[in-house]
This record gives structure tokens, sequence and C-alpha cells, in this order.
């Protein structure tokens, strides 16, 4: 059964009706992030719009069925995947009974998770190439024109102008992917082109850039919410400053694609490719610190790298900005500019999905501030000394370890070190100290600290350790007991020295990075069943080195600010 309105309706009964005949479109993958407000733009227009998604309309979210019903949308659930694997018996009978006057075909794997939990793995040879392809052939058979939806990764990132690429057919241009190239999913919808191409049917390519909008879950736009949702929580990735990209407004393209089909319909298009996408770039950096600026978040730890250098097949492209000018004469006064991507837009489309996690976010950071605040009134701990976190679990080794590490770090200077509370290594460390070296230990407000000087950061232990887990320069993780591991959850770019065996990051059991100021020679030493005092003595030397590292650090930081100074008088 399909679904139109408030009414159940079978596929064969999705027929033009009043005033629209003649005006009446086959949307494939309507419900997903492009196609909703495609499905509400084509209706406004006056067209008889029908659509096939995967789901039938019990299992649709339930503002998706909505905005069917408002819309008066004819729905009907196909599994496009076994339908095609099967020879496509189900489209083509959907096809010839509809009388269509033109079909657009959304449906494709780009990524991202779905409301109902279902992870996207942007490939998917039947989706992305085999489904758009026997599209084009139905069509042509039908006499039905088409609207293939298709990707700025089709051109290559080499070799762009300020303009952007222009809006020409695949093969007419050296600076467009060639074959074998890309990444799987720009592989797909070159191949996919390749084939609606050939395939004699009235098929009109318009490439665009990645999507954002009006989600139903967070992290359905792929990309931008997975890097938001890592930044408020483990904050361990790297993000580029390098690629250029131009995420583009869903609810944009769905006006233009209203307006193409309009035109198409009425007095028909003049050519068979059109580009359309945002025109400012933004990078992977520049969005999550556009999204912490706009959200109220310190943006200082976000860890950074350059896509640049990587090796050239894990490389992506560097600047696949499309040329929209030829889509935009097409149009004339039904031309709509694409939006800029500004903090507004990021409070509209991102926060509510992360409201919550922001809010706790700012609580950390509140705390983190309260820790250096007290930090700063100790005369012993200055602004150019490392902080060495300790960490270790509760059971404490049998040896002379803990011992011989704090005999060794006591005979340092510019160092601060912090514990978290927990009993077992830390809680021993300190009492290794007593009398020579003062370790600060992080608990939550409204507690009295066991061991150490107490300093109040967080509201709960959860909070003092994520806390605990940001203000480090340096993690020195301890084990316990035989098969006993500690657990962080650091960010990307922090500096740990496991002590014999390997520190479980993340909650996953893999080896830590060398830090840098740690020779090859001494990380290897690590990982081998030497004398206590040798393990000891290269941590201590390596954290000496830190120290200085960051001595040198702050200097630099001084004369800068001494030269800035200069110049503002």
């Amino acid at each position: 059964m399909g679904l139109t309105g408030s009414t159940g309706t079978s596929p064969t009964e999705c027929l033009p009706t009043g005033s629209t005949v003649g005006r009446k479109v086959l949307v494939i993958g309507a419900t997903g992030l492009l196609g909703r407000p495609l499905m509400r733009h084509l209706a406004s227009q006056g067209f008889n719009v029908a659509s096939v998604s995967s789901k039938p309309p019990e299992k649709l979210h339930a503002e998706v069925r909505l905005l069917i019903q408002e819309c008066g949308v004819c729905h009907m659930p196909l599994d496009l995947d076994q339908d095609i694997t099967q020879n496509g018996g189900g489209l083509e009978a959907i096809l010839q009974k509809g009388s269509y006057s033109l079909l657009i075909n959304l449906a494709a794997d780009r990524g991202g998770i779905k409301y109902d939990g279902q992870r996207c793995r942007m490939t998917s040879q039947v989706l992305n190439v085999d489904l758009p392809i026997h599209l084009a052939e139905l069509s042509a058979r039908l006499s039905i024109p088409v609207f293939h939806i298709s990707t700025e990764y089709v051109w290559s990132g080499d070799g762009n102008t300020d303009t952007g690429y222009p809006a020409v057919p695949l093969g007419t241009d050296d600076r467009m992917l060639q074959e074998g190239a890309g990444a799987p999913y720009a592989r797909e919808k070159r191949l996919a082109e390749l084939g609606v191409e050939v395939s004699g049917a009235r098929v009109t390519i318009i490439r665009i850039p990645v999507l954002y909008g009006r989600m139903l879950n967070g992290m359905e736009d792929g990309t931008a919410g997975s890097v938001i949702n890592n930044f408020l929580q483990d904050n361990s990735w790297l993000h580029d400053t390098w690629q250029l990209r131009y995420p583009t407004n869903a609810d944009d393209c769905a006006r233009i694609l209203t307006a193409l089909a309009s035109k198409l319909l009425d007095k028909g298009l003049d050519h068979s490719v059109y580009h359309y996408g945002a025109q400012s770039s933004i990078s992977k950096y520049d969005f999550i610190h556009l999204f912490a600026k706009s959200v109220g978040l310190q943006s200082q730890h976000i860890k950074t790298e350059s896509a640049d250098s990587r090796p050239a097949e894990k490389r992506p492209p560097y600047n696949v900005k499309l040329d929209i000018s030829k889509t935009r004469e097409e149009l004339g006064d039904l031309w709509h500019e694409p939006t800029t991507l500004d903090e507004d837009v990021v409070k509209k489309i991102w926060l509510p999905h992360f409201r919550s996690t922001v809010e706790m976010r700012c609580g950390i950071e509140d705390a983190i501030q309260k820790f250096h605040s007290a930090l700063s009134e100790s005369p012993t701990a200055a602004s150019s000394a490392l902080r060495l976190c300790i960490v270790g679990v509760a059971e404490i080794p049998k040896s002379q370890l803990l011992k011989l590490l704090a005999d060794g770090l006591c005979a340092l200077s510019n160092l601060v070190i912090i514990t978290c509370g927990l009993q077992g290594v830390q809680e021993n460390f300190v009492k290794h100290c007593a009398g020579r070296l003062r370790v600060w230990n992080i608990i939550p407000e409204g507690r009295t600290s066991t061991f150490g000087v107490g300093i109040c950061a967080g509201t709960d232990d959860a909070e003092a350790r994520r806390v605990f887990c940001q203000v480090g320069d340096v993690y020195l993780a301890v084990d316990g007991g035989e098969g006993r591991h500690c657990t962080l959850s650091l960010t990307a770019g922090d500096s740990v020295i496991p002590l014999r065996r390997g520190v479980s990051l993340f909650g996953n059991r893999r080896d830590s990075k060398k830090p840098d100021f740690m020779t090859d020679e001494q990380w290897a030493l690590l990982k081998e069943e030497v004398p206590e005092d040798q393990t000891v003595s290269v941590v201590v030397d390596s954290i000496g080195k830190a120290i200085d590292a960051k001595v040198r650090e702050r200097a630099c930081v001084r004369v800068e600010d001494y030269e800035n100074s200069l110049v503002d008088i």
C-alpha cells in the first residue's frame, strides 16, 4: 500500500489529477536529507508528487509521514537495493503505470546515520551505479526525462579556478576524475554519470556538493554531525586545514531542482549538465571552529592536520568548487543564491541536536577554568611549568616502580604533577612524593581531597576526570598487576608515556603514539622487559626534555606578546 495524505493508496492509484496533469514527478529516495525539502517545494509549485523509498509508511519517521500528508505525496515503498539486484521489475512497473512527466533520482549511499540507526557506508555499487543506469534505461524506453543528481567529486580537485569547474559532461575536461582514481563514492558517481549519458535517455545531470539541512537526527548529514559529536565527546579527531569544502544547504538545492523542473516542463532546458553549490569554502577545521564559536565553546584544543601531507592515494581532492553561472543564467528570475554557512545557520541546523552535549561541554570548560584559576594562585605552578598527569589503576605494582618514579620526578624543576582522586597508583605515588613535591589532586566540588592538594573542578567524578583528561601536557600511565591496564579518554595529540605495557586509549586496546620529545630508542625500551631503574631513567629524562620544550615555547610566546604590544603602541 502507498500513502497519499492521510489515506492509503496503492502505487497504481498515484495518477495525475486536476490542473497538475503533465506535471507529475516521481522522486526516487524522497525521504532523505534533500528529498524532504524537495517534496515540499515541488508540491508548493503545483507538481503532483510521488515518492519511492525503502520504508513502508508505518516505518517512516513521524516528521516524514506528516510531510507526505501535508504535501499530498503518493508514497510507494520499494526496497531499491533488492529490486535492482533482481532486475528492477518493481521500478519498471511503477514507471509504466504512473504516467510521469519527470523522474528525479536522489537515491544514493552518501554516508551518515539514518534516524533508525542504520549506518550508511558512503559506497554502494547497487544504489550509486546500477540504480541510476537502470532508471535511465527504463526512462529511455518510456520517454521520461530524468534528473540525475551527481557530486562535485567527479572532478579531481586539481587545476581549479576562482569561478570553479565548468558544468560540462564527463570526458570533456582533463581535470575530471580519471578511471580508478578517487574514493569509492567518487568512482561510483563517475561510473553512474558515464552510464546514464549513453543510455539514450533525456538525462539532465545536476552536480551538487556535500549537503546540510534540517535533520531527523544529528548524524544524518554524515561528516558534519560526526565531527561535532567527536569534538563534544572525546575530541580525538584531527581536523584538516587543507581541503576546501563547499557545504550547501539542502533547502537551497531543493529550490533549484524545483525551478529546473518547472523550466524543463514549461520551456525546456538549454544544457544537459548543471552545477549548484555554495561558493564560499570552509575546511573541516574552519567548520568545527565555527561551531565552537557559535555555541560558546573554546576552540584552542581543536586538533589540526593538513591532508596535503597524506600519501596521494589517501589525500582528498583539494578544491572542487563548482561554477554555478550556467544554472544562474538558465533560471533567471527563478534563481536562488546559495546560503552562506555562518553562526546563525549552525545554531539552526546543528545546535538543536547537540544542545545537551554542548551544555555538558560548557560545564566542563567552566570546571577547567576553575582549575586553571586555582593553579595560577600557587607560586610553584608557573605558566611555563609542564603539567604531568599521573594515570593508574587501583592495583598497585608489586615493585619499587612508584618510589623510583617519585624520586626521579622530584628532582626536576618546572614540573606540576596532577592526579584525579583515584586510589591505588595515584594515591601511592603521592605518598612517595610527600614533603618533596606538591601534587595537585582534581576532585568534584564539595569533596575533600584524601591525598595531595585538592582542586575542586567538576560537579561529579565523571566531570572531574574529563577535566583531568584535558589539562595535562603529558600523561604518564602506570599499569597495575598483570593484565590490568589504565584507560584514558584523551584528546588526539596528547603525549602519553605508557610504562612497560600498552595503554588503552579511547576505550580500545591500542598502542599509544610516540611523543615528540622521546627518541625511537627510548620509546622501544619502554616495551621491553628491562630493570625498573632503567625504565624510570628513560621516563625522567624524556620528561625533562618535555619541560625544556615547554619553557622554550612559553619564552617564544612572551617575546611575541611583547612585540605585539610594541606594534599596538
